[in-house]
């Protein structure tokens, strides 16, 4: 099986070539174009890539939309600045495989990608538990609503960094 062909999109240069030379290097990817977000949807329109990895910001949700519309075969990746702004929820039910947090170096960004391409994984980042869970009172919130209580006890615990047996 041949590379796959990826799109990289971002307004920072510096970014994208720094992650165009890890993708490069890593053998299993192609980087097809690399761009500003003002003209990713008209070039993944253009070169059809396998995968699209982009900078998403707060105001430009709307191109989850566009993208899907004009590549429906397209791994879509994004980059973000705090997860935790962001309803990963609805990032998924956009067709979104990967959300990746920008603090992350080049080869793990490449590795999560090659992960969500290769194994077919869904890549979200990990929830910060103390403040998703909510306050003490069981207020619930976020994608880990979704939990049982006793699941959310469980990961309270976990995030307290009490052992299996202590649980």
């Amino acid at each position: 099986m041949g590379a796959f062909r990826i799109l990289l999109s971002s307004n920072s240069s510096q970014w994208r070539d720094g992650l165009a030379a890890a993708f490069a290097a890593s053998g299993r990817f192609e980087v097809a174009g690399s761009v500003d977000l003002d003209q990713m949807i008209q070039t993944a329109e253009q070169l059809q890539p396998e995968v699209v990895l982009w900078e998403l910001k707060e105001d430009l949700l709307y191109m989850l939309t566009e993208l899907k519309a004009c590549c429906p075969f397209t791994v879509t990746v994004v980059m973000v600045g705090n997860p935790n702004r962001f309803n990963l929820l609805e990032l998924v039910r956009t067709g979104v495989m990967g959300c990746l947090p920008l603090r992350l170096l080049p080869q793990q960004i490449v590795s999560a990608v090659e992960l969500v391409v290769g194994a077919g994984l869904l890549c979200l980042p990990r929830p910060d538990l103390k403040t998703s869970l909510g306050s003490d009172t069981g207020e619930r919130k976020g994608a880990v609503s979704i939990l049982s209580r006793r699941e959310e006890e469980v990961l309270a615990m976990l995030a307290n960094k009490l052992s299996t047996k202590e649980i």
